[in-house]
């Protein structure tokens, strides 16, 4: 039973994808041979230095602001474990929106400068690859900070004290010791920020930047050639588990050893300028994260006179409604697969599992399209078979739009919330499960009665990060959604792109704040399960 409900789960999140390279093969090849010459070189360059600098700029960031929360005691500190995770809750494309709009000609930043030192004030650019990696930076670094920090306290301090102990100041132990302990908790930070880069859009659009994504959806949006946005999408997808490949290549050639911490490690207090010092460094992240945008958002609402219509409490209801069914539904089927690994441990199965759940690492853009054309290859076969008629199948291909829409979620989120689920099935060994099932219970029993009442934080924190993701979305919203059904996040990016920011401000500010809710709830659990480890 478990065994056909896993292969019947793997086959449905598999199968989409294998439609991908048959389909760019078949269709026609009119405009591949001016993108292969002229488009494809950029592309490929474009989203390289777009990912390195993003990698790079997060890195410093999450590394950065990780060592100071676990190694030093202040006042504040508390704060800081709630404000370093609220920007996950600003999406990238408002954050590239807001400051789009600040430092615009005749702007916020002109006329605060001019104010003040009554001289013109400097042009500065920020639509550019520059300002792009800094809002991508500045957007996506609580992914490095989260795994990072979690890494440095579970460091022992005993080996920081041999370091100083033979001699190195504590800068030196920092770059020795302590950062290559963390590289791998620092490599998986980076690949997921790399998955997040690879499948924006709303901010490389906006900002002129042209990579495969970008090229996707002008390939699909303007030129109408499926063919040319398919293939664009299989170069893109060899381009991510390249990535990937290259980076478990490098790990396994590198051993990394870690001696568990036996007692909490003594944290040095700060004061005076080493005091002010660290608490600049945590809080500009926080400042040009979420305050700034955040607060420009709130500036221009208050501009204009902002009517809280029918539309937009639609327009929300829209949002929460769809993040909330997809969430469960992301849970749901990832409750069901950890439990499976679970039960057929070291097996063919647990493969089928795993890979089931690599959907975080393909763009948006690239799950879309595979949804698009594997649902209407369906169609088309129903069709040519008698099955149903035309009318039919065009009814059911305007009806399908909210189920392809959930499909493409629960292919790309899955991974979000079955890892932590596996780490805790790790944790708690196969025993439990082999147990419950010695006892007589059925796999669902054992389940719903013995496994399920362990898992409630893993699933909660797996939940609310499906959640915030799905509340951002918009790759994936855009191309699928149906006829007349639109997110905040839709909203947003339209106002915005047609230079309407205080019409965009309302909708942003409802967006941030829904995900800043749990993304503050996050914060606090983590917190509360860091205290029990003393």
């Amino acid at each position: 039973m478990w065994a056909l409900l896993i292969i019947a789960m793997f086959l449905l999140l598999a199968v989409p994808l294998l439609s991908i390279p048959g389909a760019a093969l078949l269709r026609k090849q009119e405009n591949w041979t001016h993108m292969l010459t002229y488009l494809l070189p950029r592309y490929l360059w474009q989203t390289l230095i777009l990912g390195l600098g993003t990698a790079l700029g997060t890195g410093v960031i999450g590394v950065g602001t990780a060592w100071i929360m676990s190694r030093y005691r202040f006042k504040g500190k508390l704060l800081f474990e709630i404000l370093l995770y609220l920007p996950l809750a600003v999406p990238a494309y408002i954050m590239a929106f807001s400051y789009a709009g600040f430092f615009e000609s005749g702007g916020i930043f002109e006329r605060l400068y001019t104010g003040l030192f009554s001289v013109s004030a400097p042009n500065i650019q920020v639509m550019n690859m520059a300002g792009l990696i800094a809002v991508m930076s500045l957007a996506l670094y609580p992914y490095v900070y989260a795994t990072v920090r979690s890494s440095f306290q579970m460091q022992a301090p005993s080996t920081m004290e041999a370091a100083r102990i033979l001699g190195a100041s504590r800068t030196r132990a920092f770059w020795t010791v302590a950062l290559p302990a963390v590289r791998p908790a620092t490599v998986a930070g980076i690949s997921l920020v790399l998955m997040e880069t690879f499948s924006e859009y709303g901010a490389v659009h906006y900002y002129g930047v042209e990579n495969f994504t970008t090229g996707i959806f002008r390939a699909w949006f303007t030129l109408r050639d499926t063919s040319l946005a398919l293939k664009l999408a299989g170069i893109l997808l060899l381009f991510t588990f390249g990535f990937l490949a290259a980076e478990k290549y490098t790990r396994k050639r590198k051993a990394y050893h870690s001696i568990p911490a036996s007692h909490t490690a003594e944290l040095q207090r700060l004061s005076g300028t080493a005091l002010l010092l660290r608490l600049s460094l945590l809080l500009i992240p926080v400042l040009l994260g979420f305050i700034v945008p955040v607060g420009l958002s709130l500036y221009w609402s208050s501009t204009i006179t902002v009517h809280l219509d029918a539309e937009f409490w639609n327009i929300l209801m829209n949002t929460v409604t769809i993040a909330s069914v997809s969430s469960l539904l992301v849970m749901g089927v990832a409750l069901l697969l950890s439990h499976g690994s679970s039960l057929f441990p070291r097996t063919l199965l647990q493969t089928m599992t795993r890979l089931g759940s690599l959907g975080y690492a393909i763009p948006g853009a690239v799950l879309s399209l595979a949804i698009l054309v594997f649902s209407n290859s369906v169609l088309n076969l129903l069709w040519e078979s008698g099955i149903i008629s035309v009318d039919a199948a065009r009814m059911l291909l305007v009806q399908l739009g909210f189920a392809n829409l959930l499909f493409a979620f629960l292919l790309r989120y899955l991974a979000v919330a079955f890892k932590p689920l596996e780490s805790h099935y790790l944790k708690i060994g196969n025993g439990v499960t082999e147990a419950a099932l010695s006892l007589g219970k059925t796999p669902w029993r054992a389940l719903f009665s013995v496994n399920l009442p362990m898992l409630r934080v893993p699933l909660l924190v797996g939940g609310l990060l499906v959640f915030i993701d799905l509340v951002k979305e918009l790759p994936m919203t855009m191309i699928l959604r149906p006829f007349n059904f639109e997110t905040l996040a839709v909203k947003t990016y339209y106002y915005s792109t047609n230079e309407m920011l205080r019409l965009a401000a309302p909708y942003s500010l409802a967006l941030v704040a829904i995900a800043a809710i749990p993304s503050a709830l996050i914060s606090l659990i983590r917190l509360k399960q860091r205290r029990k480890r003393g």
